[in-house]
């Protein structure tokens, strides 16, 4: 059963409430809006409504103090659940590419459009075994409306985080991105006496491709490269573009040896690429250099090494891997 939930402006602009059963039967909820004027005093019996508006005011202080999109859901799931019992839980924001969940799916379900001021914020679906209430939908739409505005903040935060480490143009990670993550990465490897590989690719005549063909052309063949990058490697390799036309990849438990194979899989790809424009087919090619960290190594001194492999690769002539 279906059902529309309008809420005033500016909190919702539309909720559907799906349950599974067929007999379930539900009420637009009362207006959620929460007073945050002071409580009563001593002397004066609190009412349940009152009691319902304090803790609903405390919520949303809770929630505004939380930027980080993923622990606010996790919150927001333990809050529900100390009020409304559920078997699962789910967050959806297709838009940010998050999605959280929790528990085992059962029959009978309950499914939010969060949408605020025409920004679509993601979908809650709560089910369990049992038919929802109409108390319980009314506190949970309540309970949503503390949600709200901390998930608006929490998702243009998270954005703002996204785009200050990603390439606008490729959509992988930047050198800013590159600068914070591969020190990580190398301390791991240290730690855990684990192999870690970088590769240092750089697109060989890549600026005689902008002068005859634009930089419109150039950019095309950027994310060309990029997506050949993304197809040869595993989940859990890292890409970046370090500037220009030169990429940084690092291999995680991935030897001298086995980021060979890696940089020359790529390379017989990129070889293999035809790239057409204007009837004039571009025939593209990579150099590359690899290396491996040893005991010794930090952020600086493994990038030197991998940009001194790339170099003797470009010096060799070009189209070829070598390991350093």
């Amino acid at each position: 059963m279906n059902l529309a939930v309008c809420f005033p402006a500016p909190l919702f602009e539309s909720i559907t409430i799906m349950d599974t059963t067929e007999v379930t039967k539900t009420k637009p909820a009362h207006n959620p809006i929460v007073s945050l004027a002071s409580s009563s005093t001593e002397s004066t019996p609190v009412t349940p409504e009152q009691g319902d508006q304090q803790m609903l005011a405390g919520l949303s202080e809770r929630f505004f103090c939380q930027l980080d999109i993923k622990p606010l859901i996790d919150d927001f799931f333990v809050v529900t659940r100390e009020h409304i019992p559920w078997s699962s839980m789910e967050f959806n924001c297709s838009r940010l590419g998050v999605t959280m969940s929790t528990g085992q799916l059962a029959r009978h379900s309950l499914e939010y459009d969060l949408v605020i001021a025409q920004q679509e914020l993601g979908q809650i679906r709560l089910t369990r075994g049992r038919m929802f209430t109409n108390k319980e939908i009314s506190l949970l739409e309540k309970l949503l409306t503390c949600l709200m505005y901390p998930l608006r903040n929490a998702a243009m935060y998270y954005q703002a985080i996204e785009s200050a480490f990603s390439d606008p143009l490729t959509g992988i990670s930047n050198r800013a991105s590159m600068n914070q993550a591969l020190p990580r990465e190398i301390q791991l490897a240290h730690r855990r006496n684990e192999p870690l590989s970088l590769l240092a690719v750089d697109s060989d005549n890549f600026k005689q491709v902008n002068d005859n063909h634009g930089h419109a052309t150039g950019d095309n063949v950027l994310k060309t490269l990029t997506q050949i990058f993304q197809d040869c490697v595993r989940n859990t390799d890292l890409i970046f573009r370090f500037g220009g036309d030169e990429f940084i990849i690092a291999l995680p438990d991935t030897t001298v040896a086995g980021s060979q194979d890696v940089a020359e899989r790529i390379r017989h790809k990129v070889e293999a690429c035809k790239f057409q424009i204007n009837n004039v087919t571009l025939f593209l090619s990579v150099s590359i250099g690899a290396t491996e960290i040893i005991p010794a190594d930090t952020f600086d001194s493994a990038l030197e090494r991998a940009d001194q492999a790339l170099y003797k690769a470009k010096r060799n002539g070009r189209n070829q891997v070598f390991c350093l």
